[in-house]
């Protein structure tokens, strides 16, 4: 009917738009005769014989043709293209709350990432399918469970990592002035930082001070790739650069988790981080591995130990403590009832400081009770340190992750043992236990033992020597899970 109004009107143009370009040009129109015969019932009768005729004889002339298909396009429901209308424009009218529930998912499915700022994103989107797929789009690999199984919180989080990591100041034209507004926009969201490179040494202080949330914070200071511009200034912290960090950190009540590996941090940069450390009352987790602190700077964080804080875990492995190091440790260790892990790995501290930590556990000496992990790997323990390992055993009730791996002089034997064992011909005495590995043996098949977890690799004793240690502990493993497990069901008895 409408394609009937449209031809009885003065412009054919108007019936080659709504018939299709397939069979406008079939369409002739003739408002001349349309109205002759409209006004003049005879002429009419006379053109319709006329054309009939000359039908017939076209007909006869000329070879039939087949009629063009009428091609009909589908006309979108009104509720489509609202959906369409509202994500085209969303960037101008975020009105995603006021979409029914029915809608949500079409809208987040046609929205375009390209088109929407990070504010406009983080204020209006809630939906966690839309961030699940800005995040897919985005990394190829994403670690949700990194980022408290939260697809929003793991875009922001990883968006501020990137925005630091390659921010330098007056260059690419973002300035410091615009990497603060991103800050702002993100801050609430952010609850955990791993930044592995920092190139401008921005002041993280005023950077980091404003996120309410952050609990974990994981710093390098350095470049991961190499280029023309690089520079020998971009490597490590600074004392600027430490001042800034002890100061957000003397300040800061929610970082828990602070950690500053391969920071090139030295004795005169850890006397700087303390003074923000000694005024902190929320970490409980520091790690200080592969630097370069000293002596001094162990000593300065003896003191932290000392201050009886919440501080549970320390890490200054691959470092360059040695024995007066290790005693300061050691002397903080029989004060300190809340660390319950230390490791001092790859340090030299040598027999004589190892002896020193190893004594500052032991019960009978009134020493460390609440210490549950200790790693003294390949740090050149000897005799006097295995001693004063199996009195650990026998008298600690605490500790349960013990790491002397890589120490050789542990066990070691000497020049007439080794020939009187090459001389043995059997295997059970190849395989057996002396000195103080037989022992350290006893002391594990006691009932009050407390070790389940115990690395004697490279320690001077063969793969058989070691056997029926490992069967001790193992045995201690299945008992401590039992006990645990009675406990839990007791526990629900009584609650119950």
């Amino acid at each position: 009917k409408k394609v009937q109004n449209i031809m009885e009107s003065e412009h054919k143009e108007d019936a080659a738009a709504v018939l299709g370009d397939a069979i406008a040009p079939t369409v002739t129109f003739d408002m001349a005769a349309n109205s002759q015969r409209e006004f003049d019932p005879a002429a009419q009768a006379t053109n319709a014989g006329a054309n009939n005729a000359g039908s017939q004889e076209e007909q006869e002339l000329q070879p039939e043709q087949e009629q063009a298909p009428v091609v009909l396009a589908t006309v979108p429901r009104l509720d489509e293209l609202v959906v369409k209308t509202i994500a085209d424009n969303f960037a101008e009218y975020p009105v995603l709350d006021l979409v029914p529930a029915a809608y949500v998912d079409q809208v987040i499915a046609l929205l375009d990432p390209s088109t929407l700022s990070l504010q406009s994103a983080i204020e209006c989107v809630r939906d966690d399918k839309f961030w699940r797929r800005m995040c897919t789009d985005r990394w190829p690999v994403c670690k949700l469970d990194e980022h408290g199984l939260s697809w929003k919180r793991m875009y922001v989080e990883r968006h501020v990592q990137e925005v630091l990591e390659q921010f330098r100041d007056s260059r690419d034209g973002f300035s410091l002035e615009q990497l603060m507004e991103e800050m702002e926009v993100a801050r609430p969201y952010v609850f955990s930082l791993q930044i592995r490179q920092l190139l401008s040494h921005v002041d993280l202080d005023d950077v980091l001070t404003p996120f309410p949330n952050l609990t974990r914070l994981e710093l390098t200071y350095g470049t991961q790739t190499l280029g023309m511009d690089y520079s020998r200034d971009v490597p490590g912290m600074s004392l600027d650069d430490c001042l800034h960090i002890g100061s957000l950190i003397g300040s800061s009540r929610s970082i828990s988790q602070l950690c500053l590996r391969e920071n090139l941090l030295d004795d005169e940069s850890i006397q700087v981080l303390m003074s923000g450390l000694l005024r902190n009352n929320t970490l409980t987790v520091l790690d200080l591995s592969h630097n370069r602190i000293g002596d001094n700077g162990a000593a300065r964080l003896a003191q932290l130990l000392q201050k009886h804080g919440v501080l549970t875990a320390l890490d200054l492995a691959d470092n360059d403590i040695h024995v007066d190091g290790a005693s300061s440790l050691a002397h903080a260790l029989q004060s300190n009832k809340v660390l319950l892990s230390l490791s001092v790995r790859l340090n030299p501290i040598t027999d004589q400081g190892g002896k020193q930590i190893l004594r500052a556990l032991q019960s009978a000496n009134g020493g460390n009770d609440t210490l549950r992990s200790l790693n003294l790997s390949a740090t050149q323990l000897g005799a006097d340190s295995a001693r004063e390992l199996v009195d650990v055993v026998n008298q600690n009730r605490a500790l349960s992750h013990v790491d002397v791996s890589v120490n050789q002089a542990l066990f070691h034997q000497s020049d007439d043992q080794e020939q009187l064992q090459q001389q043995q011909q059997s295997a059970e005495e190849a395989a057996a236990l002396h000195g103080q590995a037989q022992y350290l043996l006893n002391a594990l098949g006691r009932d009050t033992s407390s070790v389940t977890e115990l690395d004697l690799r490279q320690c001077g004793l063969s793969a058989a020597q070691l056997k029926p240690i490992q069967d001790a502990v193992r045995q201690n493993y299945v008992l401590a899970k039992r006990t645990r497990r009675q406990k839990l069901l007791a526990y629900d008895d009584a609650a119950f």
